[in-house]
């Protein structure tokens, strides 16, 4: 799935935004299955709570969630503006952003707007290229709040829009909407423009999805699962920090072992990048993703098909149907899981260095194959590591356990926090309640409650119990907000 950035103001935006999520999502959705692809939007307008700005430690986490949120996801970005120019932090907090990010400003007065496309399109020619930038115009006399907040801010606006079309070449889309007196009109017409532009920005890579053969779909398919999982990623560093250093040591086969809902699936994305980043070679997979990772056998046949591809050497199906293992014992599963022991010893004594990881095996088909582990290699080489995650009930018999602890109150923080940014539309209060009992797993309860597993069993009942209610409460709120 890619995440697309958008770009707006704060306050005047709301028809545009709105339009995005209602009529463009859907549409270009509809479009993008047809290549067995999705497309989502990230606009930060329905996430932060704006009632805190006043505060530097609130301004500064606006700055920061903002140009993170850039870096999470890809191209392209999209960036409409109209007649206001935003909200301006302090010079300081500007400045201080610009040094974490490596961001050169001539100018320190600029709204978090001008800031984001400064970020992820302005400063870099590649990253201009792939941002589709929107001006929109009003026809009849709209309210104050969707005109410019002053003179001075509507120059800086005119400024923005000047550089903007003298950097894209006048790469630029106008629409206009009409105020007749209770809204505005015209808004088919900007998603119709916003449809049509992305389907031909993205075209591209859809047709090279389709044509990829079936196992290259299948890694694609868990390596964006892979990228969306990981922006997930708030809590248990050091964890992934001992988990990284036990790797490193030698340890062969890790497991890793937590409840439902404890974060497996966000620590293991992470973990796999982090890997891919000290230069190891991952191949990541999530059971039950696809049809193929259903299953101990299908996990077996796609770790297989990665290394003979990797290795260049012939298909093993091939091999079986023209009799060339006649000598291979007759069970297939055995035939396969000897071919995958040849294999990595092969991989392996080229220096290469693979790790394997296997998400939520418990969620494989309950049958021999799954209890035998047939995806495990009897003998890891050096160069080759196992990671899986699993429920604490699967047996992982010989093989070194890491359990996933219930998360510290630091780490709960921060998975709050990171949450909170991702709920609309709803007032701090009300996203708080929303997240204690619908969103944050029992298991990051439970230390609220006390520390046996007798407490763990109540916060999930409480959780339970209190699900309806709480939407309930979210529904109504979400209605008197907006």
């Amino acid at each position: 799935m890619k995440t697309i950035f958008v770009s707006s103001t704060f306050q005047d935006m709301h028809y545009e935004r709105d339009a995005i999520q209602e009529l463009i999502y859907p549409q270009l959705n509809q479009k993008a299955r047809q290549y067995g692809q999705s497309v989502a939007f990230c606009d930060l307008r329905w996430g932060i709570d704006t009632s805190f700005l006043e505060s530097e430690t609130g301004s500064q986490k606006v700055l920061d969630v903002c140009l993170e949120e850039i870096d999470r996801c890809q191209p392209p970005m999209v960036v409409i503006l109209g007649d206001r120019y935003g909200w301006i932090p302090s010079g300081k907090l500007v400045r201080d952003v610009a040094q974490r990010y490596a961001l050169e400003l001539e100018d320190l007065e600029k709204s978090v707007t001008a800031l984001e496309i400064e970020y992820g399109a302005l400063r870099d020619s590649q990253k201009l290229q792939n941002t589709l930038f929107y001006f929109r115009h009003i026809e009849g006399q709209a309210p104050d709040n969707y005109l410019a907040e002053d003179e001075p801010r509507r120059q800086r606006l005119q400024q923005l829009k000047d550089r903007i079309v003298a950097l894209t070449g006048n790469r630029v889309r106008h629409y206009t909407l009409t105020w007749n007196g209770n809204g505005f009109s015209g808004i088919e017409d900007f998603c119709r423009m916003v449809v049509a532009d992305l389907e031909q920005m993205l075209m591209p890579q859809w047709q090279v999805y389709q044509q990829m053969d079936p196992f290259q779909r299948q890694v694609h398919t868990h390596a964006v699962y892979l990228q969306e999982k990981a922006k997930m990623f708030r809590a248990r560093g050091p964890l992934v920090e001992q988990l990284l250093a036990d790797i490193r040591s030698g340890q062969t086969c890790t497991v890793i072992k937590g409840d439902v809902g404890s974060g497996k699936s966000t620590l293991f994305s992470h973990l796999a990048q982090r890997l891919q980043q000290e230069g190891w070679e991952v191949f990541p997979l999530f059971c039950g993703l696809t049809t193929e990772s259903n299953t101990a056998f299908g996990i077996l046949k796609l770790m297989v098909q990665y290394l003979q591809i990797r290795l260049d050497c012939g298909h093993f199906e091939d091999m079986l149907q023209v009799g060339t293992e006649a000598s291979a014992p007759k069970d297939p599963l055995e035939q396969w899981h000897n071919r995958l022991n040849d294999l990595c010893n092969h991989y392996s004594a080229l220096g290469h260095r693979l790790v394997f990881m296997l998400d939520a095996a418990d969620q494989l088909f309950d049958d021999d194959a799954r209890d035998k582990l047939v995806f495990l290699p009897d003998a890891l080489q050096e160069q080759i590591r196992f990671v899986m995650t699993c429920l604490p009930e699967l047996p992982v018999p010989g093989h070194p356990i890491t359990p996933l602890p219930l998360i510290c109150q630091d780490d709960k923080h921060q998975v709050i926090q990171g949450i909170l940014s991702l709920i609309p539309n709803v007032d701090a209060m009300t996203r708080w309640a929303i997240l204690l009992y619908t969103t944050l797993p029992a298991s990051y309860l439970a230390p609220t409650l006390g520390r046996t597993q007798e407490d763990y069993t109540m916060a999930s009942g409480v959780c339970s119990l209190l699900t309806i209610p709480a939407l309930l409460v979210f529904c109504i709120m979400a209605v008197f907000v907006s």
